[in-house]
């Protein structure tokens, strides 16, 4: 249901088929008690004679609405499989997955084959119903293999994405001190700790789990991605800061934000101290058995096995989100952000530290699924809302902090691109949209065939976000979907 109900022809094609399959079973109890159970007057032995052949004709009549509901389950996959937009090597990948299921269709026919024999020759029946049993039995495992697929799929990116074989992921820390305020960040927590027994002290941002409503809820999509994952790859926090900082470093432009050295990823035992000592500052109590049920990042099912991620930042002593001698190049470093096709998204007071951004939780880094669909109108949006944001950061900070406005200038061409009388095609300044991501491209063919497979066959809208929709799932030329 989760992969095949992007078409409402589809939604219900599978739903009648699952009613298919409860009618056919109901009906196979009622004819077996119908025929097992004796009437007045009889007695067992009357009843094991009188009810063979009964039992043997609605065998029959089962098998073959068995076989018709395996063909069922067998086909419905390959209309939407021939209608993505897929490489035919991918086509076929999968086509190869789901016809494991067509073992279970020949399974049905061999059982109605001998269920056929039993009711037209009685002769022989411990073999011919010993051969119906094993077909049974291939069936009933074939339906386990076929359901555990998606399972053993994430099971599989599970190790891949968290380095299990990977050990340069992983490093002795040692927690010294909770950093920022767990109450209010929502995305992160942030510990000062040292690595690897280095005396040099660090600041790791280790991210909270998100579940898919979540993801999807900040996501402004305008159509709905392929698959669970694609929401995880292009909208998790750490995904998010990632993708900044890979983008900056491409470009020469790590001066731009907070330095950032790396990644990590938490063991069991380092998530469960930083979370024990987390919940002991917050209850203010040494006593470890009422933190034994706390869940410090937000882990459901879906995260379970997975590994908290972690980013190594540069740790700043000064703590100051930013003075009045910050403020120009505070705007010029968005502008910039902007110009390498970044867009900030969240852009608070406390998400800065010595004039530098060191928080791109929410961020999103063009090439992005976002971006080049969205609406041009809600994109020119969201462009303006950033330099508004930055402006009210500085108004909202400098008065808490009385500082003297004749000395703590805004910057001009901010306060002109938060009214729309800036530079640029819309007066906004630099638009994230035209970033020229092509130009990392070696083979743009298979660029666009890859960003055209984020997006799940003709399904428009995700119930969040905008009211906008927008059909183009290849980026134009100016780098916004048409």
């Amino acid at each position: 249901m989760k992969t095949f109900t992007i078409e409402r022809h589809m939604k219900l094609a599978i739903r009648g088929g699952m009613g298919a399959a409860l009618v056919a079973f109901m009906l196979s109890i009622g004819f077996q008690i119908a025929y097992a159970s004796p009437r007045a007057g009889e007695t067992w032995d009357d009843l094991s004679k009188k009810s063979e052949q009964g039992v043997v004709i609605w065998s029959v009549v089962g098998s073959v609405l068995n076989l018709l509901l395996d063909l069922n389950i067998f086909l419905l996959p390959f209309p939407i499989i021939a209608k993505l937009n897929w490489s035919t090597r991918k086509r076929l990948k999968a086509l190869a997955v789901f016809s494991t299921a067509f073992l279970a269709v020949i399974a049905s026919v061999v059982s109605l084959v001998y269920r056929v024999k039993m009711a037209t020759d009685m002769s022989d029946k411990a073999w011919k119903a010993t051969l119906v049993l094993l077909c049974i039995v291939v069936e009933v495992h074939i339906t386990i293999i076929v359901s555990s697929m998606p399972g053993f799929s994430k099971f599989v990116r599970v190790i891949e994405k968290d380095g299990a074989d990977n050990p340069t992921a992983y490093a002795d820390i040692q927690f010294i001190e909770e950093l920022g305020n767990p109450k209010i960040d929502a995305d992160s927590h942030v510990w000062k700790v040292k690595i690897n027994g280095q005396d040099r002290e660090y600041a790791l941002k280790m991210f909270q789990f998100n579940s898919l409503h979540s993801l999807k809820v900040r996501s402004y999509l305008n159509r709905r991605l392929a698959s669970h994952g694609l929401y995880q790859d292009y909208f998790e926090p750490f995904n998010c800061e990632c993708r900044v900082y890979g983008r900056l470093k491409a470009e020469h432009r790590e001066d731009l934000a907070g330095p950032a050295h790396g990644y990590l990823l938490l063991t069991p035992e380092q998530e469960a101290e930083v979370t024990e000592r987390s919940a002991l500052q917050e209850l203010s109590s040494s006593d470890t058995k009422y933190t034994e049920n706390i869940d410090l990042f937000g882990r459901l099912e879906e995260h379970a096995g997975l590994r908290v991620h972690a980013i190594v930042k540069e740790l700043v002593t000064d703590r100051t989100p930013f003075t009045p001698t910050h403020l120009q190049q505070m705007w010029e470093d968005m502008e910039e952000l902007h110009r390498l096709g970044i867009l900030i998204i969240d852009v608070k007071i406390f998400n800065f530290m010595g004039g530098k951004l060191v928080d791109f939780s929410r961020a999103m880094t063009a090439p992005h699924p976002s971006i080049s669909t969205m609406h041009p109108e809600q994109l020119r949006r969201l462009g303006k809302s950033e330099p508004t944001q930055l402006w009210d950061c500085m108004v909202d900070w400098g008065m808490g902090n009385q500082w003297d406005w004749e000395e703590a200038e805004l910057p001009p061409e901010m306060m002109d691109c938060a009214s729309g009388e800036g530079p640029g095609d819309d007066g906004r300044g630099n638009h994230p949209g035209a970033y020229d991501w092509r130009a990392w491209e070696e083979d743009l063919e298979a660029a666009y065939e890859f960003f055209a497979g984020l997006f799940a066959e003709d399904e428009v809208g995700d119930g969040v976000g905008t009211e906008e929709t927008s059909t183009e799932v290849v980026p134009d030329e100016e780098g916004v979907g048409a």
